[in-house]
């Protein structure tokens, strides 16, 4: 410690001879000796630390500096954004004592400079103020230049800001608007009634088919985007053998979207229906058609939900008949104990099945003429063979309230479904005899009531017969 420090602290005690010092004066002293400690062995330059610190926002962001947005082709091959390009970003700092200066430099990544519009090159920000905005924008507004790049693309449009200041870190400070566009594909797909689907129903006795009605579908093909080039298109099968696809019309025979077009004219497929004779069980075929495009036009897919056109042609082979005299004695009618009928579709609310298990004319149930067609399952419990049904109907007021038309459908585990043929023309009486060419082994029966004499169908009740 300095002597000169010291002497202004010393106080001379004349009865004890002594030097006494101060407490409060060594306080001082110590502090004072910290000081020009510190002041010796440090070097501090707090003027050009950088602890301002700016940032940089884009309108409509949310305060951020990043924006994404997406550009989607539409019909006509053009683009549409989901927002604006065109932004103003704003630069902004703490109130300084000294003016910033702020130079601003365009973002634009994958985009002509020659399209792009800044609005400012640099801004001086006085001092005490905090913020400096530039606008950022393609010229007019226009991202088509972008349209006629067809794989998928990301562009950048932006500035970056340069500044120096008082306690302003000197940095390139960025913002952006990422656009991403998707890759330009046309997107194909059929349009066809009942979601691009249709069942056609053949029935058949011997070698003969009873059905008349043609095997046909009329459908459009359609494009999501226009095309810039004729394409024509060829129609490919699954499922139908070789040897029948001559058999298969198309009109117009030759199938073809013009360019700039978005769909083609109405397209009829037709087919002979003597496929089904390959066979001489009952079953279903299905078939697909599929395109396949022929055009200078390189950017086709095919809708993976409507890029096919599923046909299906179920197949029953007659196996019942009306009995008109009734059965003989060698058919002997089954224990009815502890059936169900269930499945009532369309017959009169509350239709309870146990109604025509017994043997009462006076129960019944109910089909209204309205309602047609109806149906209802009969679960035998066990597996039966079967030779026969009989069903009985309530008369009155002068009618028997019977069906018309009936088709039987049987079946072991109620998925598998085999299709009997249906009778027609049934007159109007008490009993129909419904009589199996070939006896079936079933357990569970669908009766499907397709017709009607008088008001609707009464049913009071079903038997099955071996």
């Amino acid at each position: 410690m300095q002597p000169n420090l010291l002497f202004g602290l010393m106080i001379y005690n004349k009865k004890r001879n002594t030097m006494l010092i101060s407490n409060k004066y060594i306080s001082l002293l110590l502090i004072s000796g910290l000081m020009f400690s510190c002041q010796e062995d440090e070097s501090l330059n707090l003027k050009d630390f950088p602890n301002n610190q700016p940032s940089f926002t884009i309108e409509g962001s949310g305060n951020s500096s990043n924006m994404n947005l997406e550009a989607i082709y539409q019909q006509d091959r053009t683009l549409q954004l989901n927002g604006e390009t065109r932004r103003t970003y704003t630069f902004a700092i703490q109130p300084s004592p000294e003016d910033a200066v702020v130079t601003f430099t365009p973002i634009c990544t994958n985009i002509p400079t020659d399209k792009v519009e800044l609005s400012a090159t640099k801004i001086v920000i006085p001092a005490g103020s905090t913020e400096a905005s530039v606008t950022v924008g393609l010229k007019d507004d226009d991202f088509s230049f972008a349209a006629t790049t067809l794989p998928e693309m990301t562009y950048e449009l932006g500035v970056v800001a340069n500044v120096t200041g008082y306690k302003i870190a000197e940095m390139a400070y960025e913002a952006k608007v990422v656009i991403k566009k998707e890759a330009f594909t046309i997107v194909t797909f059929f349009d066809g009634a009942n979601d691009n689907s249709a069942t056609f129903e053949r029935t058949v006795e011997g070698d003969k088919i009873l059905d008349s009605a043609p095997i046909s579908y009329k459908f459009k093909i359609k494009f999501d985007k226009v095309s810039n080039h004729d394409v024509k298109c060829m129609l490919n099968y699954e499922g139908i053998p070789e040897a029948y696809l001559d058999d298969i019309t198309v009109s117009p025979e030759e199938i073809t979207i013009p360019a700039g077009q978005l769909e083609s004219e109405e397209i009829t497929w037709s087919m002979s229906d003597k496929f089904v004779l390959s066979t001489e069980d009952a079953g279903v075929f299905e078939f697909k058609v599929k395109p396949t495009f022929i055009s200078e036009e390189k950017n086709l897919s095919v809708s993976e939900n409507k890029g096919n056109i599923s046909l299906r042609t179920s197949k029953s082979v007659l196996n019942i008949k009306h009995a008109v005299e009734g059965f003989d004695d060698s058919y002997k009618d089954l224990d009815r104990s502890g059936w169900e009928v269930t499945d009532f579709v369309d017959f009169q609310t509350g239709a309870n099945g146990a109604n025509i298990l017994d043997d009462n004319k006076n129960t019944y149930v109910y089909y209204n003429y309205n309602d047609i067609p109806g149906s209802f399952i009969v679960d035998m419990k066990n597996e039966q063979i079967l030779k026969g049904i009989e069903f009985q109907y309530k008369f009155y007021f002068r009618y028997w309230y019977a069906t018309k038309n009936i088709s039987i459908s049987t079946s072991s585990d109620r998925n598998a479904w085999v299709n009997h043929g249906n009778v027609s023309g049934l007159p109007a009486q008490e009993f129909h005899y419904i009589q199996f060419v070939k006896p079936v082994t079933a357990r569970y029966i669908k009766v499907s009531i397709k017709g009607y004499h008088t008001g609707g169908v009464q049913l009071s009740s079903i038997k099955m017969f071996e």
